[in-house]
């Protein structure tokens, strides 16, 4: 995952995922905070039925799919610190999930700003249009 800033929020960035092969999907994020607590989780569904049996909410707005390239606008302020959590999730038919998490340490000044909703996006050398 890769992590963006627009408007005072992160955005975060999931690449290279052939969400026709694969299917739907339960993206996520969170922070971490220095009291070992977790907060602003959210969980987004890539199709009907990607986050079934999730219980976190779903974000401020859902995620923009461009091919393989999923931009995903957080309800986590660029002024928390701690630890930002980036899951990629699938539904795993007994109630859980199964997937992947990064983690990356809160950084704002090291966030660029990107613009969501945008008709295509050049991440990490890949052109993307939505």
């Amino acid at each position: 995952a890769d992590w963006y800033q627009e408007g005072g929020n992160y955005v975060v960035v999931y690449s290279g995922l052939d969400l026709a092969s694969i299917g739907p999907a339960c993206p996520g994020n969170s922070i971490q905070l220095a009291s070992g607590g977790f907060s602003s989780v959210s969980n987004a569904p890539t199709g009907e039925g990607g986050c079934e049996g999730a219980t976190t909410p779903e974000p401020p707005e859902p995620p923009q799919i461009c091919g393989d390239l999923i931009v995903y606008s957080t309800a986590i302020s660029t002024s928390e610190e701690g630890t930002l959590y980036g899951s990629f999730e699938q539904p795993s038919g007994s109630g859980g999930f199964v997937g992947g998490t990064s983690t990356v340490t809160a950084d704002a000044a090291a966030a660029p700003e990107i613009q969501t909703g945008a008709a295509a996006y050049s991440v990490g050398g890949t052109d993307y249009t939505c």
